[in-house]
């Protein structure tokens, strides 16, 4: 899953709203941006897999530091430990960890049988639903994603054309980027779409909450 991530970054703006949409976005994303650094350790594999569409054609047989429950589980943990540490924000450090587990729980969803419990444990588990591009994964998720960038849009307002124009650029550039998923160059652009949902973030504020500036 892609989009389906994102979306829940997006919806956690709303019980969160002082926590940036980059943070937001690190987080349902924190297990594929750690992933290729174990990958580059030896600590995880991929392997070509052509069963399934091009657009996911890799098969994650050995991921189990990122992408086992319990290793989530960890990941979610950590990140909601040291955002509480340093902002005392308890609905932020929630939001936080909800969106990194939420990773695993959606990956369970479309991944083919490649997910584990916890790290060694052999029962692979996987719906697989991402072998029906047309009819079953794909559409899921861009209903998925729409619901979400809702949820944001009505959550927030623009205080400037960064915070609207600087959105919707990256609204409309998810989905092109669904359809050419590379496994070579996604990590990289991950690590660049956090530090621009922040940008864009940082040019919005909360709906409810009037402001005459730039929100922190």
């Amino acid at each position: 899953m892609f989009i389906g991530h994102f979306a829940v970054g997006f919806a956690l703006k709303r019980p969160a709203p002082r926590v940036s949409l980059g943070l937001l976005f690190l987080a349902v994303q924190l297990v594929d941006l750690v992933w290729p650094i174990f990958l580059g350790l030896g600590h995880a594999r991929v392997r070509a897999f052509l069963g399934i569409p091009p657009s996911v054609s890799s098969d994650l047989y050995y991921g189990q530091l990122t992408h086992s429950l319990a290793a989530t589980l960890g990941w979610a943990a950590l990140l909601a430990v040291v955002y509480y540490s340093s902002s005392r924000y308890r609905a932020g450090a929630l939001a936080l960890a909800a969106g990194v587990l939420s990773h695993w729980f959606l990956d369970l969803l479309v991944h083919q049988p490649d997910l584990t419990l916890w790290p060694g444990a052999d029962l692979k588990l996987g719906l697989g639903s991402w072998l029906y591009v047309r009819f079953g994964w794909l559409h899921f998720e861009y209903l998925l994603y729409v619901c979400g960038v809702l949820i944001y849009i009505y959550s927030t307002r623009a205080l400037n054309r960064a915070g609207s124009w600087g959105l919707w650029l990256i609204v409309l550039l998810l989905p092109p980027v669904q359809e050419k998923v590379q496994w070579e160059w996604i990590g990289n652009f991950l690590w660049i779409l956090v530090p621009w949902a922040w940008w864009v973030d940082r040019n919005r504020h909360p709906a409810a909450v009037p402001s005459s500036g730039i929100a922190d």
